[in-house]
């Protein structure tokens, strides 16, 4: 049996609409594009939204937004995709890491008021693999908080996802994420001026040479994928719910492992379980190959020279394995995976 980390979920209902994106002749960012941005604000209750080319282009966009610079500090979690610090990066400001909290896998509060200076003009937060971080604490420092929602909602039920309290919300529609669009992203703010700047900064066509104005457009074809997926997107949720719990059932005697909080208060774009550090988690990621089982270290680590630095980041870099998750995921396959997984667990 072979079990990919990630499958995309879909039918004829996305083939269809790329057929006619095609047929069409406007392949480039037209009329499908701001469709789909009415969608999305829509969805998420907003006045409105800006379609970019990807998540990292939603994160460059909303720190220029802010008027962050060239010596200005952003803080990101330690543990985080490295498009974060990219981000802050491609603008000239410098990414400050900032540990996560033990079991939770998002950005600590108390560590980053040690973390503040005079050059701090920014806060980006991850709901890491779908669990909310703590955004009413992080409001305290009264800076910018531009929340990445790529792997999940800032939500109080998972029926309403719909519940921001950031200045920016920023999403991601690459493959493997809750919205699949092969690539693309998305701003949401109530922030008129952020959304007007977004989408003039996204083009640089018929615009003075500007280092910022960067070719930043969603295409015709993903627009038309990202508002498929997000008509399923309900649905979606709820089947990765149920698959969550059918791992936490199935895995619930097995030893030497950790398994997430299964709160219904979150989104489950991730099924992360912590191993035990007598493990190598790449060894135990190629042992699970060998039967067919694709699992994946999560995040990669950025920060290789000073992980020491950030403990509970490091400790989730060694520990943290991530299981097959999406919704078209089977009993069976499930039951398959936590077979060969708790047989690793046992022998090694």
């Amino acid at each position: 049996m072979k079990i990919p980390h990630n499958k995309i979920t879909f039918d004829d209902k996305e083939v269809s609409v790329v057929q006619n994106v095609v047929a069409s002749g406007y392949w480039a960012g037209g009329p499908i594009v701001q469709k789909t941005e009415k969608a999305i604000s829509e969805f998420f209750n907003v006045k409105d939204s800006v379609c970019v080319g990807s998540g990292l282009a939603a994160l460059r966009l909303a720190l220029l937004s802010l008027k962050i610079t060239e010596g200005d500090e952003v803080i990101i979690p330690a543990y985080s995709c490295v498009a974060l610090a990219n981000a802050a990066l491609s603008i000239g400001a410098t990414p400050i890491a900032v540990d996560n909290k033990r079991n939770d896998f998002n950005l600590d509060p108390c560590q980053v008021q040690q973390s503040l200076s005079s050059k701090t003009k920014a806060i980006i937060v991850v709901n890491t693999f779908g669990q909310p971080c703590d955004k009413a604490a992080l409001k305290e420092f009264n800076l910018p908080i531009i929340e990445d929602c790529s792997h999940g909602f800032g939500i109080e039920d998972v029926s309403n996802p719909t519940k921001f309290i950031s200045d920016i919300v920023i999403f991601s529609f690459y493959a493997t994420k809750l919205i699949a669009g092969g690539e693309g992203g998305a701003i949401l703010s109530s922030d008129k001026s952020v959304i007007q700047f977004c989408k003039e900064y996204r083009d640089y066509t018929n615009q003075l040479p500007d280092g910022n104005r960067l070719n930043d457009k969603m295409t015709d074809i993903e627009a038309a994928l990202v508002q498929s997926q997000i008509q399923k997107l309900p649905n979606f949720l709820e089947l990765r719910f149920q698959a969550a719990k059918r791992y936490q059932k199935l895995l619930s005697d097995a030893q030497n492992i950790i398994l997430p909080n299964l709160d219904h208060n979150r989104v489950w774009y991730r099924y992360a379980v912590s191993l035990d550090k007598k493990y190598v988690l790449s060894d135990f990621i190629e042992e699970l190959e060998k039967y067919g089982v694709s699992a994946r270290e999560p995040v990669d680590n950025w920060l290789p020279n000073d992980i020491e630095e950030y403990s509970n980041a490091q400790y989730d870099y060694q520990t943290t394995l991530s299981l097959p998750l999406y919704p078209s995921i089977t009993e069976e396959e499930q039951v398959y995976v936590c077979k060969k997984l708790k047989e690793i667990l046992k022998n090694e």
